[in-house]
């Protein structure tokens, strides 16, 4: 669901997910790298719990989410999406059987989590990591003036679980590991 999702309108502020597999399946790059801010939008990973994890009560991060009412509870206030708006985790929206798609995918958090957000970070942790890693020389661990994807990974990643208090973990989905996408490393005020 977009930023301004709006639960009463769903068709009309929602994003099928058709939607991103053309987006993703019409650029012609052979590297492209998708970051997805979102509440569980990470492939499954067998070795995590079933359940998104809720327990940030207490704190001042939130996750903005929606209920969708089920077909046996109809009468329920909440909105009912079409199923082309449905997350369905079979769907590869990064491989295409005949060939490689070249795409690169790091997401917020694991299926099964949520993406929390907090006022005075401005942004998501997700978000804010990314902004805060590409602007921290240090996350150039090598010293060749470039971030590589690896390293902004791992700065993420562990930025995202820190601040979040273990709640949320990025995760990558590649076709193309080699791709070799970097950043320039900024230069510091």
């Amino acid at each position: 669901m977009p930023y301004g999702f709006d639960r009463t309108r769903p068709r009309e502020t929602a994003i099928p997910f058709s939607m991103l597999e053309g987006l993703v399946d019409n650029v012609s790059a052979r590297r492209r790298l998708l970051l997805i801010d979102s509440c569980v939008s990470g492939d499954r990973d067998e070795g995590t719990r079933l359940g998104i994890e809720t327990s940030a009560a207490g704190t001042e991060m939130r996750a903005r989410t929606i209920k969708l009412r089920s077909k046996q509870a109809a009468g329920n206030a909440s909105p009912r999406l079409p199923r082309e708006y449905m997350l369905n985790r079979d769907r590869l929206i990064f491989q295409n059987g005949t060939r490689g798609s070249g795409v690169i995918a790091l997401s917020s958090s694991r299926w099964n989590e949520l993406s929390y957000e907090r006022d005075t970070w401005g942004n998501g942790a997700f978000t804010a990591e990314i902004v805060r890693a590409l602007g921290n020389p240090a996350t150039d661990t090598n010293g060749d003036q470039r971030v590589t994807f690896d390293e902004l990974v791992r700065a993420v990643r562990s930025g995202v679980t820190a601040r979040t208090g273990g709640l949320q973990h990025p995760t990558v989905r590649a076709d193309n590991l080699d791709a070799g996408i970097w950043f320039p490393v900024l230069p510091t005020p």
